[in-house]
């Protein structure tokens, strides 16, 4: 008979965290309600002490996958960032990061803003008088896409018509 995993904790809130790359998700079931616990990478979250009660979150703990500790201050969540590799200017990390965030489906604002090569016509000017240039789109916007990508993909689960229209729009501005 195969022993229960069981890993115990004092302390007034239990934080957890882990170094490994990616989301880690844990289900369990907790006064007959069925329960989530998502671990961004590298960030501490405040979970309920029950889940060391819940064999796969155990057998973490004990396996030291997850780094757990008390605290008598919960942590402030970490936000959404885009990585320094793009060197997005403000705007564009602000566009990227609510591409991340949004609930799909997006609105048309944000479609609007994700294919904003749609809007290129003669002399890139758009219906707003706005410059969109060619080289614009296929440099700059190019690697915003792909910063909300990168956002996107480390998501506890990917939404799949979200990463479809990144992957569409980076295809199309490739093209130009």
């Amino acid at each position: 008979m195969a022993r229960k995993a069981k890993a115990t904790v004092e302390g007034k809130f239990l934080i957890v965290s882990h170094g490994d790359p990616g989301y880690r998700v844990y289900a369990g079931a907790f006064d007959g309600k069925d329960q989530s616990l998502t671990l961004p990478p590298a960030q501490e979250v405040a979970a309920d002490k029950r889940w060391l009660d819940i064999p796969a979150f155990a057998r973490d703990v004990q396996q030291k996958v997850l780094d757990i500790r008390n605290d008598d201050i919960v942590p402030m969540p970490s936000p959404v960032r885009v990585d320094e590799k793009y060197n997005l200017d403000p705007t564009q990390r602000g566009i990227a990061e609510r591409i991340a965030l949004t609930e799909w489906p997006f609105p048309n604002y944000l479609v609007e803003a994700v294919r904003i090569y749609d809007l290129l016509g003669p002399g890139g000017i758009t219906p707003d008088n706005v410059k969109v240039t060619r080289d614009y789109c296929k440099i700059e916007h190019r690697l915003m896409l792909m910063a909300a990508r990168d956002l996107e993909n480390g998501h506890a689960r990917p939404r799949p018509p979200v990463i479809d229209l990144l992957n569409t729009a980076i295809r199309e501005i490739e093209a130009l």
